[in-house]
């Protein structure tokens, strides 16, 4: 593994959980006043410990696909790439036995989306600039 694929998989990794979290959680935010801060702040372990494996793999998938950025197209690519690691790492953990089939299935591809377009978006707008201002 190179150094680009490290920096992208620890980034995706420590950001990827959190950005998740609150795409699955800010939508029912906003329909139930019920929930607050803290009651995200007690998710954020969760979301580590179930977000953490596939965000990491997808920053490393990313660096791979992505050497050259290519604008909206590669961001896209991200949130994609987020979405299927997310849901063959849910379907292994529900073979697994740990997790089990449900609506819950629903949700880990659509938080690994938004992480890998957002995730994506920051790793790879940095890296085509980094490229731009070197000679």
């Amino acid at each position: 593994m190179n150094t680009r694929m490290v920096k992208a998989a620890a980034l995706f990794g420590v950001l990827g959980p959190v950005i998740g979290l609150l795409a699955i959680t800010l939508p029912a935010m906003a329909h139930a006043n019920a929930w607050s801060l803290v009651d995200l702040m007690q998710l954020l372990p969760a979301a580590y410990v179930m977000g953490a494996v596939p965000a990491a793999g997808t920053g490393a998938i990313v660096a791979m696909m992505c050497p050259r950025p290519r604008g909206s197209r590669s961001y896209l690519l991200a949130g994609l790439v987020g979405a299927a690691c997310s849901a063959i790492y849910y379907v292994g953990l529900a073979a697994s036995g740990i997790a089990k089939f449900g609506w819950i299935g629903v949700l880990f591809p659509v938080a690994g989306f938004a992480a890998g377009l957002v995730c994506g978006f920051l790793f790879l707008r940095r890296t085509a600039s980094a490229a731009r201002s070197s000679p």
